[in-house]
């Protein structure tokens, strides 16, 4: 039973690219120089410019640091050591997969198989890479939910064209229901009990709201719908602003609401 849409459907997707061509020509570039950046596992994030993650790519590395965290059971991974794990933000943010929605994007717009190779090729490698509950890629709920999004993202940006191999749905699947069980056992009540929480309550609710296959699909659409909910009441000022009372996390919070919406 596949009812929920996302944001836009397969049919749809000549008119989108028709109007990005004619309106925001400029970023189309951007996203294809940046997707050509990506083949060569080079990435810019948090600041640092073309850091590199090697071939085949090590999702447990802090390169700027020359680290490498442990492959423990995450709940061993001590991820604020540095000594450890090195700067775990910065190993975290290449694992958020937010690189592969550019290179669904690069392939919808240009139809060339590279960027679609690159996306199944990477998103296997992980799963082989970073087996439950193995790893410091499992010891941040925000950041599986963080993945989770960037994972719907990828799946419909593809979704209609010969990019996934048959049965790939069955593997997305899979691992998206594992994504929601431990996003849903292991919520941020505790540490960070607010953007944290709301990061998670979204990704519960777009997994509870876009997998309707899976079986705890309804109670995580209830319960991320009513952490966002909790969240607007509970982490906005009268004046409409955030209570952190940080720009970035004013954005933070508003994205996610939006998003949500």
């Amino acid at each position: 039973n596949r009812s929920a849409s996302f944001f836009f459907t397969a049919k749809s997707s000549g008119f989108v690219l028709s109007t990005l061509r004619q309106r925001v020509h400029p970023q189309m570039d951007l996203t294809l120089a940046a997707a050509e950046k990506i083949l060569t596992h080079r990435f810019d994030l948090l600041g640092y410019e073309g850091l590199n993650y090697g071939d085949p790519i090590d999702w447990h590395l802090d390169p700027v640091h020359g680290k490498r965290a442990p492959r423990k059971a995450f709940y061993k991974v001590p991820y604020l050591s540095f000594a450890a794990c090195g700067d775990s933000k910065i190993t975290w943010e290449l694992n958020r997969h937010q690189h592969l929605v550019t290179l669904a994007k690069a392939y919808r717009l240009t139809n060339d198989q590279r960027y679609a190779g690159e996306v199944l090729s990477q998103w296997q490698h992980w799963q082989v890479e970073n087996p439950y509950p193995i790893g410091i890629n499992w010891a941040s709920s925000l950041e599986v939910a963080f993945r989770s999004l960037s994972w719907l993202w990828m799946y419909h940006l593809l979704e209609g064209t010969p990019a996934f191999p048959p049965g790939f749905r069955q593997q997305w699947l899979r691992a998206q229901g594992l994504n929601g069980r431990h996003i849903e056992r292991y919520l941020s009540t505790h540490f960070s009990a607010n953007t944290h929480l709301l990061g998670e309550g979204v990704a519960l609710f777009f997994l509870g709201t876009l997998c309707p296959e899976l079986p705890r699909a309804g109670s995580w659409k209830a319960r991320g719908w009513e952490i966002v909910l909790e969240a607007a009441r509970g982490q906005i000022h009268t004046d409409g602003f955030h209570f952190e009372q940080s720009v970035y996390y004013h954005v933070y919070a508003l994205d996610f609401f939006i998003h949500a919406y």
